[in-house]
This record gives structure tokens, sequence and C-alpha cells, in this order.
């Protein structure tokens, strides 16, 4: 309880983001976000599958298919979130501009 004069903070919901190429998603990548989640308290780890890597040799599988890969990994996982905005940019994927 807060000192007499003084409001409770507000809870803070904390956000992890897991950006790569995901080409393929594999278990590792499941084992990183889900040990992200549990050692930092985490309420949401969300995905960012990149569309077009700005630093990374090109992908084998499509944008979309690498999209429903890590849809279909994350179904049913308790605070795993996808974001597909860079997936589905012709642009090169940053992932400080998707952040901003």
């Amino acid at each position: 309880m807060p000192a007499s004069g003084q409001t409770a903070a507000a809870p803070v919901n904390l956000l992890g983001v897991l950006a790569g190429v995901f080409d393929p998603v594999h278990n590792a990548h499941l084992q990183l976000a889900t040990a992200a989640q549990e050692q930092l308290g985490l309420q949401e780890v969300r995905w960012v599958p990149a569309g077009v890597p700005a630093h990374h040799s090109p992908p084998v599988a499509a944008a979309a298919d690498r999209l429903e890969m890590v849809r279909l990994t994350i179904t049913g996982a308790a605070g795993f979130g996808l974001d597909s905005r860079d997936a589905m940019s012709a642009d090169p994927s940053h992932l400080v501009r998707t952040l901003q």
C-alpha cells in the first residue's frame, strides 16, 4: 500500500519483441521466446517476421509462408502475439522503424 499522500503505481505490462527471418521458424526460436517470457515476466512476446531482410541473405520461403509458419508455431501458446506488418511490406525490414 502506498504511503500517505502517494498514489499507487499503474501496473506495468511488459512486452518482448522477437524479430527475425524465421526461415524456417524452429524450436530454438520457441525456446528463446518462452525463456524470455518466463525469466523477464513478460505479459506478451510479439513475434515480428521480416518480409525483406535488410541485413540477411534473401529467405528461401516467401514472406507469407514464413508468416504462416510462425502463426502455426505460436497458436495456442499463451502470451505470444504476431505482428505481420514487416512480413507484408515490400520495404526492407528494420525493427527500429517497426517499433517507432
